[in-house]
């Protein structure tokens, strides 16, 4: 959500600021001046500029005659691209602008001008047939007048050839903001929609409302040239169904919610069927028996709980309610056309697949819709095969660069995803002076949209041909029809740690190529934007880089492309990750070991020998290893411990390096002792029983001490070292009964405490008939209500009546009337009466008026814990890991989940927030509950204890809490035996504290610890129950 707010204020400045392409640097790298309105481009001979080959290239231009005569002009023609992935300085749509490479010159042409020889005088000139190379490419034109100082002039595309036709499935969706963003006439729209299908863009996600300006009147101006240019050019919609009508509104206009920006857009239950009624025209005017452009329709943008961006305000039963209008209106029309939600995962499975009626809530929804769902998020498209839905990206701009398009696409229907919008229309075209719309140039990104839809439009993604081993290999089709896109690379997409890559160790290391060998020429070689390379090469060597590119083999088919890749040669590349495991027994234990994986990252054997380097105080049986691997193989290794003296900090400091013929790999770890010993212990948050148990120290991600030092203390001499730090010690402990934890938390906020889910008023957070009674308390104040203090001399006049101090002072003595004036409740209230004296904000009461999210199990201060007992257990997902190696996206690892906080009431409560078969949720007020789900802990012990800026945790987790439903058997490990846990210390100030965020057995991952929109360390550190 807050990403969104960002993205409209940042597109908003784009009307003010010149486009990435236009920029001074870029200017400078094309050899030509910034474009003007006396040198014009007018218009060309193909829609948005897109020209395939065989195509003239035939432009019209306005030219004004300056000071001097103007004889002839002369068109320069310039192959530009992006393909460095390099930026300049600033910000543009998501990201900095992109840098522009000039890849030279590739032609001219001289046009002779006939203009009335006066200053200021106009022609338009035709030029015809520029020389535009048929290599697919994106070219600059500058023109200079009688030869002499070049300016930018337009760009265009040399595009490759969509096939003809709809198909939705095309994998670049685009996005309708491209088509109405800034001009509706219907000439402008369907250009551009005939723009879009020249790209080969067959699908777009598009944001209409409910158009009755009144009951039974249907206004379908806006609509028709929309959806007409968009059959026309043969491309689908997936119709965002948002705003209602205002007569439809409880109270005549916008509802008040939680902040004035965000009212409330959607209608009064009582119109539900007259919702209904208006989907069914809709659907039945545009669908035309499948001929039409509507596809899908999708139930509001991002209407998340609490606050959205797009006018959605409202609980979850309301949201339900107005799907089903979608469903059973749309499906009366025709069972083909799909409906969609909810923008994101976590908002899916929050509004249909919780509570016990799932299977029947289930059935509303065809597509389950993303928004800004990266790899180390995403575990949608699991859900939605387990229930037989589709997944699709409707909206991740961050595709910002040629490089980025296929790298992030790529990676994203690998996720499952069954087409992905991964771009803003600023991202794809842009305006010169005196362009009559928004988006008429073409850059980079939009040949890279292009290549990818040509390529793979009709070739479903089928897997990554490695799963152990580079090169990062994507095969799309089947058979000999197959292709193959390469990188060297992976790019964490809407991120930036490393660790939101699978084998992320990958990440430090620059460099290295591959070299493949096509000695008898059955591989083909695309570049990034579509042509043919190294044609007639023995071998093809390529840097590792984020680059992609194309292969196909129509004579040997997928199996070459596999074989051949296999046999590749990697040089220059890290060869092997090499993950060091803590302590799952004392250091000085008989049979105590170091215990590592080594994973070999090539495709190749690799021999090597692993030199390991203990820290002061400890001694191994061996410091140096023989390995040998295979290509993509793993070995766990133990090396037993000659002698250790334990460590009062619980940190041992390792490095290793594995030097091999393929080069070496170094990494250097603290490891602690993570071990739950058995034990009773008094719950009641004097922790004097855990001092002989050991414990990890965890620091704030934005606090951590110098890596290279990690000097870590007990925590009692680590708060005094950095008393303005943010870290955690976190022990457990177990008996026959109980598994124990204690935590002591540096914090430096205090939080006044959480609310008791157990007895939690759910109601509060929803419009009243009490918001009424609020009001009418501020009726003898209703002048100020009511003025518009943006206007200063309002503003001046309302202050100087002696009525003001009192109006003000009232609002400081309750919060409640506070907020209904900030809110607007009272002005839109006031002014409901005056045009309906029955008005009531009873009519609104599934309207939020204030957020929910400071009441969720993870909010505020809290301990946040999660284990993971049941090995590969996983519910209600169907795995992809026979398409895609484990880790590559999200998965679960964590079986149960709690969390513990101090509450308004002084005492502590204990909350369960998820286990085996439960619904996912996020518990939002007034979501459905299942039987099974979330809840206090029956049987649990809890102590949380502030003393000054240390809060103290003491919990007994009852083993009865870890069983798996519905068969009821125990998850409880054996003494002796290892499971996952992890925690997470929750911070109302910030920051917050993540175990494992510095640990190789980790990687991002979102679905470890609620909430899923969050990525943090994965579950991946194990702990053992010792005697």
């Amino acid at each position: 959500m807050r990403t969104q707010v960002v993205l409209i204020w940042v597109v908003s400045l784009l009307a003010h600021a010149a486009p990435d392409l236009l920029l001074p640097e870029n200017l400078k790298t094309m050899g030509c001046a910034a474009p003007d309105t006396k040198l014009m481009f007018v218009r060309s001979s193909q829609p948005g500029n897109v020209f395939y080959p065989g195509d003239s290239v035939d432009l019209t231009l306005k030219v004004t005659r300056g000071k001097e005569p103007l004889k002839s002009i002369t068109l320069g023609i310039i192959e530009v691209a992006a393909r460095q992935n390099r930026y300049l300085k600033g910000w543009s749509v998501m990201s900095e602008p992109v840098a522009i490479e000039n890849l030279g010159p590739r032609g001219k042409l001289d046009v002779p001008v006939t203009v009335e020889d006066r200053e200021g005088a106009t022609a338009e000139v035709a030029a015809k047939a520029l020389p535009v190379p048929a290599r697919y490419g994106t070219y600059a034109v500058t023109i200079a007048p009688n030869g002499k100082n070049p300016q930018f002039l337009c760009t265009l595309l040399r595009a490759m050839k969509p096939k003809e036709g709809f198909d939705v499935d095309a994998p670049v969706f685009g996005e309708g903001q491209f088509l109405t963003h800034d001009s509706q006439k219907p000439e402008h729209v369907r250009a551009r929609a005939l723009t879009l299908g020249r790209l080969g863009i067959k699908g777009v996600r598009i944001e209409l409302g409910w158009a009755e300006s009144k009951p039974g009147t249907y206004d379908w101006h806006r609509f028709d040239p929309l959806m007409n240019g968009l059959a026309e050019a043969k491309i689908k919609a997936l119709v965002t169904m948002g705003g209602h009508p205002y007569w439809t509104y409880p109270l005549g206009q916008p509802t008040p919610a939680c902040i004035p920006e965000k009212p409330d857009h959607s209608c009064a239950p009582r119109h539900y069927e007259a919702f209904g009624r208006w989907i069914h025209a809709f659907c039945d005017r545009y669908w035309r028996r499948g001929d039409g452009a509507l596809w899908a329709i999708e139930h509001w943008n991002e209407p998340w709980e609490g606050i959205s961006i797009s006018g959605w305000e409202s609980d979850s039963n309301h949201y339900r309610a107005l799907m089903k209008q979608i469903a059973d209106n749309a499906r009366r029309v025709s069972r083909r056309i799909k409906t969609a939600a909810a923008c994101s995962i976590m908002n899916t499975e929050d509004k249909f697949l919780v509570g016990e009626n799932r299977d029947e809530l289930a059935k509303l929804v065809d597509i389950f819709t993303d928004h800004y769902v990266p790899p180390r998020t995403s575990y949608g498209p699991m859900v939605a095969k387990f229930w037989g839905k589709e997944s699709t990206d409707t909206e991740t701009w961050i595709a910002a660069s040629e490089v980025l398009l296929p790298q992030i696409v790529t990676q994203f229907l690998a996720c499952g995803q069954d087409r992905m919008t991964p771009w803003h229309p600023a991202m794809t075209y842009f305006k010169v002076p005196g362009s009559p719309m928004e988006f008429q140039m073409p850059n980079p990104v939009a040949l890279a949209s292009n290549v990818f839809n040509v390529m793979m439009t009709g070739r479903k993604f089928e897997r990554m041909l490695f799963h152990t081993h580079l090169p990062w290999a994507f095969q799309f089709g089947t058979g000999r029809d197959a292709t193959v896109v390469l990188f060297g690379k992976l790019y964490a997409p809407h991120g930036g740690d490393p660790k939101d890559v699978l084998w992320w160790q990958l990440q430090a290391h620059e460099g290295g190529t591959i070299t493949i060998d096509n000695s008898d020429g059955r591989l083909e070689f695309y570049d990034i934007a579509g042509n043919r390379d190294f044609e007639g090469q023995k071998q093809v060597t390529l840097p590792m880089d984020y680059l992609s590119r194309y292969i196909r083999s129509p004579r040997g088919g997928i199996r070459l492309i596999e074989q051949r890749l296999a046999q590749a040669r990697l040089d220059g590349v890290r060869p092997v990750e090499i993950l060091l495991r803590d302590f799952t027994a004392p250091v000085d234990a008989p049979n105590a070991s170091l215990s590592a994986t080594v994973h070999n990252l090539l495709n190749r054997q690799v021999a090597g020998t692993l030199k390991l380097s203990p820290p002061a105080g400890m001694t191994l049986k061996a410091n140096a290893l023989p390995i040998e691997l295979k290509a993509g193989e793993s070995i766990d290794i133990f090396v037993p411990i000659a002698q250790a003296k334990p460590s009062p900090t619980n940190t041992y400091l390792f490095s290793c390096e594995f030097a091999s013929d393929a080069g070496k790999a170094t990494w250097s770890e603290n490891l602690n002792v993570a071990v739950a010993r058995r034990g009773t212990k008094k719950v009641d948050g004097n922790l004097e029983d855990w001092k002989d148990d050991t414990g990890v120290l965890a620091d704030a991600k934005l606090q951590k001490v110098d890596p290279t030092q990690q000097a870590w203390m007990p925590f009692l001499q680590a708060k005094d070292a950095q008393p303005d730090g943010a870290f955690a010690e976190v022990k457990l402990a177990w008996d026959d009964a109980f598994l124990y934890v204690a935590a002591r938390v540096l914090d430096q906020s205090d939080y006044p405490g959480h609310q008791r889910l157990e007895t939690w008023d759910e109601d509060q957070y929803f419009r009243s008939a009490k918001d009424d009674e609020i009001c009418e308390r501020l009726r003898p104040y209703r002048k100020f209500v009511l003025a518009n203090m943006r206007d200063k001399k309002v503003e001046e006049k309302m202050k100087a009546d002696p009525e003001w101090p009192a109006y003000q002072k009232l609002l400081e003595s309750d919060p409640e009337l506070k907020h209904a004036v900030t809110s607007n409740a009272a002005s839109v209230y006031f002014q409901a009466k005056d045009r309906n004296p029955r008005a009531t904000f009873a009519d609104a009461y599934y309207v939020y008026k204030k957020v929910p999210w400071g009441e969720q199990p993870w909010a505020g201060d809290n301990l946040q814990l999660g284990f993971d007992f049941l090995p590969d257990y996983h519910y209600n997902m169907k795995l992809d890991t026979d398409k895609v190696p484990w880790g590559f996206h999200a998965m679960p690892d964590t079986d149960y989940e709690f969390s513990a906080y101090q509450c308004t009431d002084g005492k502590s409560e204990l909350w369960r927030i998820l286990a085996p078969g439960m619904p996912r949720g996020h518990y939002y007020p007034r979501q459905p509950r299942a039987k099974f789900d979330q809840g206090p802990v029956k049987g649990g012990q809890h102590v949380v204890r502030r003393e000054g800026k240390v809060t103290t945790y003491e919990l007994a987790i009852p083993w009865s809490e870890f069983v798996v439903r519905p068969s009821g058997r125990s998850a409880k490990p054996k003494a002796g035996e290892t499971f996952g846990f992890t925690f997470r210390v929750n911070n109302n100030g910030k920051p917050d504290i993540l175990y494992g965020a510095d640990k190789s057995a980790t990687k991002s991952n979102g679905l470890s610890l609620h909430p899923y929109w969050e990525s943090k360390p994965s579950c991946g550190i194990r702990w053992a129950l010792r005697d």
